[in-house]
């Protein structure tokens, strides 16, 4: 049901593999470089009008940052890569739960509690703040209050507003995914 989902989550972390493996060759060619020639080496060009790959890639090595500072900046932008690409996995697997839930759920009324408790405050609570800022500029209360208020009374079917389960902007460490969960109507199970 939501195998495309983990397997688009897969794809980000193989090239998030792919670009530290790339970086890691990079870094190395200065090694090779300094080895197989002198820097500044004067070569002839390729092709008329272009210079070698090995020259260049000689003459501009010593631009490369120190090895543990780069290795450092790697790092820092795969992890900010990889929970970026966690994040909207995360983003689109409730959105995508939330379409499914009127056809198990066909009246917002038999929706689980708590679902339907967070769904309503994380709904005021956009509402509250809408117009201050660019994160539900795309969205108009008008729309937000008719969606809820079609839920509540009764209207088949229902439309739930998945940025009202992401109203507080927190990172999704374990203990907040777990809430998002269970504010889902997710029962949490423990292996017995």
């Amino acid at each position: 049901m939501f195998s495309h989902l983990t397997d688009l989550l897969r794809q980000e972390i193989e090239t998030v593999k792919q670009v530290l493996t790339a970086n890691d060759w990079f870094r190395a060619l200065p090694v090779i470089i300094t080895v197989a020639s002198p820097p500044y080496v004067t070569c002839p060009a390729a092709r008329p009008g272009s210079m070698g790959s090995e020259c260049l890639l000689a003459n501009y090595m010593f631009a490369f940052p120190d090895t543990r500072d780069w290795r450092i900046y790697d790092h820092c932008a795969a992890l900010t890569r990889l929970y970026s690409a966690y994040e909207q996995f995360v983003g689109s697997l409730v959105k995508e739960y939330l379409v499914l839930l009127p056809a198990l759920y066909p009246a917002y009324a038999d929706l689980p509690l708590a679902l339907k408790k967070k769904h309503c405050a994380g709904v005021g609570h956009i509402l509250k703040i809408m117009g201050s800022g660019k994160r539900y500029k795309r969205l108009l209360d008008k729309d937000i209050a008719r969606d809820l208020a079609a839920g509540l009374i009764g209207c088949s079917p229902y439309t739930l507003l998945p940025e009202a389960f992401f109203a507080e902007l927190n990172n999704l460490r374990f203990s907040v995914l777990c809430q998002l969960f269970l504010n889902l109507g997710c029962k949490h199970r423990t292996n017995s």
